[in-house]
């Protein structure tokens, strides 16, 4: 909470707040069952609570320029596959409160813009991997696993230019639409 404030106060000090981007998030992988629940409180805690602090901390300042907030969601906030349940959850939460954000602040001319990015060649992978338990070969869902890869793969492209996530955002902000749902990617 301290770096929330800290960040927010170094924000006001720099001059009017106008634009709030909420970027920060990552993934655990793994069935319901199986998936180490820590991992997935942690990853509620960045991707949701994370998001609601920050906004929670500048929405005063926000409010005062007629600003407006961007929350980087995703495309699982639409959507989830078998393994993404937890991860779709959180961005399903940055979706809800996006909407009910908008509802919230549009009396005050604010504006509230949802970015969802498929796949981008980005550290977010690795990184996922790296906080998700390996599958058990020998547990109950090995056998659908394959089929599970097979679908995923065949919806989703191959990791894109992150560039494009940020033209996205910036086109977003130049429009004059109050709320706005931007899909990036081609998957």
């Amino acid at each position: 909470l301290e770096h929330v404030q800290a960040a927010a106060d170094q924000a006001r000090a720099l001059g009017p707040v106008d634009v709030l981007i909420n970027n920060a998030g990552h993934a655990v992988f793994g069935t319901i069952e199986e998936s180490d629940l820590t991992a997935v409180a942690h990853m509620f805690e960045v991707n949701v609570m994370g998001l609601a602090r920050m906004t929670q901390a500048l929405l005063p300042a926000l409010r005062e320029s007629s600003g407006t907030v961007v929350n980087l969601s995703s495309v699982a906030g639409r959507m989830s596959f078998p393994e993404s349940g937890y991860y779709a959850a959180t961005k399903h939460a940055v979706e809800a409160i996006s909407d009910a954000l908008y509802a919230e602040v549009a009396g005050f001319g604010m504006r509230v813009i949802v970015i969802e990015p498929g796949s981008f060649d980005t550290q977010f992978l690795p990184t996922a991997d790296a906080l998700s338990l390996p599958r058990n070969p020998n547990g109950p869902y090995a056998a659908h696993q394959p089929v599970w890869d097979a679908a995923k793969q065949a919806v989703l492209e191959p990791p894109q230019n992150p560039s494009m996530v940020v033209g996205a955002v910036v086109r977003a902000i130049a429009r004059p639409f109050r709320f706005q749902r931007v899909e990036v990617g081609p998957d």
